[in-house]
């Protein structure tokens, strides 16, 4: 079998015959569950079911589509993920494709039911559990769906699901745009915005989700819709903060903001190590703070303990004679032994580029796409085993709480971090089901990492904390920052849950879209 097999498809595939019903969630076996078009022998493996699907498509306008085959892709770029836990994973795909164009998904999409395969989108890779990996499936890559379109007027843009946040912030910034996206350069504008996506601009601005206007989802059975308020309502709320689990987006239309003229950064140190009372004392402080009442324009109110180190952050979207003003009414600042590590005001230009991305020079950014950039090989080249979780308390923590969460930090702080983000602003300006995001009274999330360079000793510290603070705080989670739990439904979507799962069985009846995986290969409930 060749290694790279090109093949141009067309905007319209036959589509597959019936499939059987399938209880939702329950993954496809490797002889496939789904009745196959009548031109499918039964003896005809797989692969070479999809393999003839893709190659009898006749060109129409649609892009080019690759395909790249399990066994020629185990040292395939496409098995790289930012966890080198998942280096030799048996999630093993039978195939990645890589689609141009939605119509290039679509067929992707309709084969792949054809040969009774199980298909998953991957836009950047980015998650902690390999969730854009499907064993024994296809995954659908959309790296090359790079479409960008910027509407000055309407302050509006149109953007494929393949850019990266690292390329489309080095465009939005040259316009004096901003986009409440992430600080991490690698991650995929779609994966964060299906999730709900918190960042850098999350109090300012609201979650990622928040700014979206429409988008093109190719649905389950391969047909292509434009969802918006108006057409496919259900599907636009759901995939606004409620994960890739309904159709795979080729395209997003977002609401743009203009940037501010300055931001105003505060760092605070402290002298000592990450001490179980240290940090006791600055999370206490920092909850008697509130920061998730201040006004939006603190966009970012964060303590971090880790690495044997122990600091807060503060970014003001403003002048730095504002910033100290607020400042001054936080007891975190007032701690004793700490002091400024950064005390800067930045143009937001600058601020982009050296707090956000550490990149200063638009020849940083590569030629747009940042995967394919010697840029992410820089960037990633040093990948690192570690397993990762959140906790998003639905009310501020109480002292037992505090105590818990200091305790085990002091255990792993060599190896681990764990930093506590305000939300509030504009998470809370809109109603609680505006979109799919199901968290928007929670007053912080709390991220959670651990990389000690064994894995179990990592899941175990992990699962450790998180079953500790549970029944002290409730078991919410923020779905980008996936992990593995029993009952992921509640656990990421919790309120929404019901809705959710009402809009999967409609739009994916029978689950052939994967999505909430564990580390150890096991598919938890879709």
């Amino acid at each position: 079998m060749a290694a790279l097999l090109s093949f141009l498809l067309v905007a319209t595939v036959t589509a597959p015959a019936a499939a059987q019903s399938q209880q939702l969630g329950v993954p496809l076996t490797s002889k496939g569950r789904f009745q196959l078009e009548s031109a499918a022998k039964p003896q005809t493996t797989q692969a070479q079911a999809l393999q003839r699907c893709l190659a009898a498509a006749r060109p129409s306008g649609a892009g080019s589509l690759s395909v790249t085959f399990q066994d020629d892709a185990k040292g395939y770029k496409l098995l790289q993920t930012r966890n080198a836990q998942l280096r030799g994973s048996r999630i093993m795909p039978l195939a990645f494709v890589q689609p141009a164009s939605a119509a290039d998904v679509s067929a992707a999409v309709r084969c792949s039911v054809e040969a009774g395969l199980r298909f998953v989108a991957r836009n950047g890779g980015h998650n902690y559990e390999a969730n854009s990996l499907v064993g024994g499936g296809v995954v659908i890559d959309l790296i090359n769906l790079q479409e960008l379109k910027i509407d000055s007027k309407a302050n509006s843009m149109t953007v494929g699901a393949g850019y990266r946040l690292g390329s489309l912030y080095s465009k939005l910034t040259l316009l004096g745009y901003v986009l409440p996206g992430s600080t991490c350069v690698g991650v995929g504008i779609s994966g964060l915005t299906l999730g709900g996506g918190i960042g850098h601009a999350t109090r300012a601005l609201g979650v990622l989700a928040d700014s979206v206007l429409a988008a093109t989802v190719v649905l389950a059975n391969g047909t292509v819709v434009e969802a918006d308020s108006k057409s496919h309502p259900d599907l636009f709320w759901a995939i606004r903060g409620g994960g890739g689990l309904y159709g795979i987006v080729t395209s997003w239309k977002f609401k743009l903001f203009k940037a501010p003229k300055q931001v105003s950064v505060v760092r605070y140190r402290f002298r000592e190590k990450c001490t179980e009372a240290k940090y006791a004392a600055v999370l206490g402080a920092f909850n008697a703070w509130q920061p998730w009442t201040l006004p939006k324009e603190v966009a970012l109110a964060e303590v971090q303990c880790g690495y044997d180190s122990l600091q807060a952050q503060f970014w003001y979207w403003g002048p730095m004679s504002e910033a100290n003003k607020t400042m001054a009414s936080s007891p975190v600042f007032k701690l004793p032994n700490s002091y400024p590590f950064i005390h800067k005001e930045y143009s937001w230009a600058d601020f982009v580029a050296q707090r956000m991305t550490n990149l200063h020079d638009e020849t940083d950014w590569g030629n747009g796409n940042l995967l394919l950039s010697d840029m992410l090989q820089r960037l990633y080249k040093e990948r690192s085993s570690f397993v990762a979780a959140s906790l998003v308390p639905l009310t501020p923590l109480n002292s037992s709480a505090v105590k818990i969460i200091a305790k085990f930090m002091v255990q792993a702080q060599k190896h681990a971090f764990i930093q506590s983000r305000a939300w509030g602003g504009q998470v809370t300006a809109v109603a609680d089901d505006f979109n799919a995001f199901p968290w928007r009274q929670a007053p912080f999330e709390c991220q959670v990492y651990s990389n000690s360079g064994d894995a179990r000793k990592d899941r175990s510290w992990v699962d450790g904390l998180l079953a500790a603070v549970h029944p002290l705080i409730g078991k919410a989670e923020y779905l980008n920052y996936f992990h593995c739990v029993n009952d992921p439904w509640q656990a990421y979507f919790g309120p929404h849950a019901a809705r959710l799962q009402a809009i999967k069985k409609a739009y994916d009846p029978q689950g052939r879209i994967g999505g909430l995986y564990c580390q150890q290969d096991n598919i938890i409930d879709e």
